[in-house]
């Protein structure tokens, strides 16, 4: 639509192409983890292959970085053994396990049903931040890897967070705010097929704490 809107130069009509062919093949890679979860629903049967952690985290970092640039959010390795905490890193909260990292930490599952679950929670943070930075920690237990995705914005009401993953159902703090209530239950579903959990912590006005495990 933008590039229609005027006469432009070839080099900015190429330029406009690439990026509808780089949107494409990522739809079409979403498309197709869609309808793996759909064909898993119905057979029983889920692909399973080698899944690399550190890039499902730069691909999951760069969705919500496409969507929303303006949101700054840091990456926190410092819960992983043998790193040193960094002052702005999150306390150890008594959910977190003894850590257990492995040299090359791979979980064992579809990249983009993955890919999907991580981005579409750091999208959330992102949009309810209120500008304020969101925290994507990573962790490792002997028996699972943990994602910890935290914000500072607006939070969940306390007794509306049991709905929060009903198909379609929004906050009544987050009305203004566009959205379809999709995002989060479709985690949950994709988190639950591998074998994971979810977990939700927050406080309205103060921020949200997200917890993804998925069996090493």
């Amino acid at each position: 639509d933008l590039a229609l809107t005027r006469p432009r130069s070839s080099e900015e009509y190429q330029s406009s192409l690439k990026v509808i062919t780089s949107e494409a093949e990522k739809l079409q890679s979403v498309t197709r983890g869609l309808l793996e979860l759909a064909q898993s629903s119905f057979h029983g049967t889920l692909v399973y292959e080698k899944v690399d952690v550190d890039e499902l985290i730069y691909n999951s970092l760069g969705v919500a970085r496409s969507v929303y640039p303006q949101c700054e959010i840091r990456l926190d390795k410092s819960l992983q053994p043998g790193v040193s905490p960094t002052p702005s890193a999150p306390s150890q909260a008594p959910h977190q396990p003894a850590h257990f990292i492995p040299s090359k930490l791979t979980l064992f599952g579809n990249a983009q049903l993955f890919e999907l679950a991580l981005s579409n929670i750091l999208l959330n943070a992102c949009k309810y931040s209120s500008s304020k930075p969101v925290t994507f920690a990573i962790a490792s237990s002997s028996t699972n890897i943990i994602f910890i995705i935290t914000d500072q914005g607006i939070g969940i009401p306390d007794n509306e967070i049991k709905h929060i993953f009903d198909p379609f159902f929004r906050a009544s703090n987050a009305k203004k705010t566009r959205g379809y209530g999709i995002g989060l239950p479709l985690a949950q579903n994709i988190i639950r097929l591998y074998k994971g959990s979810i977990e939700i912590n927050s406080k309205e006005n103060i921020g949200t704490e997200v917890i993804v495990k998925f069996p090493l």
